[in-house]
Order: C-alpha cells, then sequence, then structure tokens
C-alpha cells in the first residue's frame, strides 16, 4: 500500500518564516484529493496543539494551514466514495516533549478514534523525536519510509531537502514497494 509523509505539507505555512523552510519541511506537493487519485491509500498527520488545545498540522517548525477536523471529514467523504477504509498514521509533532501537547494528544486521538473509525483504521499515536507512544491505536501496522531523512542511501543533502532524495530515488522504491513490499504500508514523500 503507498502512502504519503507529511501528507499536510503541501499546504501553505500558516506563518510568513514557513516560506523560507519550504525546501527543508515540505514533503508533499499534491493536496489530499491529488494524492487519492495517485493511488495513495495511508496518510500521515502530524499534529501540534496551539495554546488554546486546537489542533493544528505541522512539520518541524513549520505549521502549515488547514483544520484538522476539517481534513478528517474530508478523507471520511472519500472512504464513501472509494468504498474502502483508508489508513491514517497520527503522529505527535512536539520534539519539545511537553507533557500538555501529550495530554491533549491522548484525548484527540480517542476523540477522533469514536467519531471516525468507522470510517477510518488510526495507527500509530507516537511523538515525534524519542518516538515515544502516547496513545495506543488498536490497529498495528507495519510500515516503511522511502524518506531521505530515514535512507541509509540518501546523500547528505537529501537528508534535509526531501524533494532531492524523491527525485532520485522514488521511480525505484516505488517499484520495489509495489513488486516486493506491498503487504506493508510503504510512505514516500513527493507521490
Amino acid at each position: 500500500m503507498i502512502g504519503t509523509h507529511n501528507s499536510m505539507t503541501y499546504a501553505k505555512p500558516y506563518h510568513w518564516y514557513g516560506w523560507l523552510l519550504i525546501p527543508f519541511a515540505r514533503c508533499q506537493k499534491k493536496n489530499l484529493r491529488e494524492q487519492l487519485l495517485a493511488g495513495v491509500r495511508c496518510f500521515d498527520l502530524r499534529i501540534r496543539f496551539d495554546k488554546d488545545g486546537t489542533p493544528y498540522f505541522a512539520h518541524g517548525a513549520m505549521r502549515v494551514k488547514g483544520d484538522v477536523y476539517g481534513v478528517l471529514t474530508d478523507l471520511k467523504i472519500q472512504t464513501m466514495f472509494l468504498k474502502e477504509k483508508l489508513l491514517v498514521r497520527l503522529i505527535l509533532e512536539d520534539p519539545k516533549l511537553r507533557k500538555e501537547q501529550e495530554i491533549l494528544f491522548i484525548d484527540f486521538c480517542n476523540d477522533i478514534e469514536n467519531v471516525f473509525g468507522e470510517y477510518m483504521t488510526f495507527f500509530e499515536g507516537r511523538r515525534k523525536g524519542d518516538w515515544a507512544l502516547i496513545y495506543d491505536f488498536k490497529h498495528k501496522q507495519p510500515i516503511n519510509q522511502f524518506v531521505g531523512s530515514m535512507a541509509e542511501d540518501a546523500r547528505w543533502y537529501e537528508k534535509i531537502m526531501p524533494f532531492a532524495y524523491a527525485c532520485r530515488k522514488n521511480k525505484a522504491n516505488m517499484q520495489l514497494a509495489t513488486d516486493v513490499l506491498k503487504d506493508k504500508v510503504n510512505l514516500f514523500d513527493f507521490v
């Protein structure tokens, strides 16, 4: 199964300085519907919470525009047309390891699993950074990540600029995922 890594990073940055971070933080160019049309059936959503406890999408220091509940509702509608469940990997994008973020994430995961669980299968529930399990979803899903920041065969500049590794390796890695690793979820940058 093909999935996207940092699925929401196609969205516009929320703050002006986010535009400067795009070469380092953007992992997707296509919006969610375009990702679905490209065959994606697993989405990697990175969540953080503002001071009021409202969830938002982020990757590292870059916050991106998009309503979390609106996106989940849109994915729910898409599953009704596709007549198949989508997989959604949820990660707490909080490498500072703040306890209040962890508490909000646990409540969020519990709520969305109850509200959207009929339409989507959620998994992971980890915190970026130490990758500790924060929320234990019922579903366990093995994954491969064909992304430059984690790839052993990535060149130094491909580790910090996701598009560079994707340009060089996506075709071969996609073939490998389709032919050999089809029983796992395979996450890619720039599908």
